[in-house]
């Protein structure tokens, strides 16, 4: 994907209704620092078509999966190159992000690949677009 990447965990669950795509966005946007996220908007199309869409990465998957999108405000510790022993311990940094992206392979609830980005994807160029959750 983009950018920054999301760590994902928990148990993987098979989505059987559209309101649980809901429930993974807002816990996800919550734990990333966003309890309120603005817009949240998923589109249902092949692992391979969501990863090209959501940062233009080339990932092999047809299964049907579902890539979520998340606009709010996200804030992740910056990655840091290793401190050599006897210099000072440098102040920490973060990187802020706007959007938050998940795919989600829909048959195991899994989530496959997930990207953090100040650019929302176009979810119309693969399927329909839904509104979970908009301010």
């Amino acid at each position: 994907m983009s950018a920054g990447r999301i760590p994902v965990g928990g148990g993987p669950r098979r989505i059987t209704r559209e309101s649980e795509i809901l429930e993974i966005a807002m816990g996800l946007a919550a734990d990333r620092g966003d309890p309120a996220a603005s817009l949240i908007q998923h589109t249902k199309c092949t692992r391979a078509e969501a990863n090209r869409v959501a940062g233009g990465a080339v990932v092999p998957g047809d299964e049907e999966s579902c890539l979520i999108a998340i606009q709010g405000h996200f804030t992740v510790p910056r990655r840091r190159p290793p401190i050599r022993p006897g210099l000072p311990v440098p102040v920490e940094t973060t990187d802020t992000y706007s959007v938050m992206m998940l795919v989600v392979n829909v048959a195991t609830g899994a989530p496959t690949d997930s990207g953090l980005s100040n650019d929302y994807p176009d979810l119309a160029a693969v399927g329909s677009v839904i509104t979970d959750h908009a301010e």
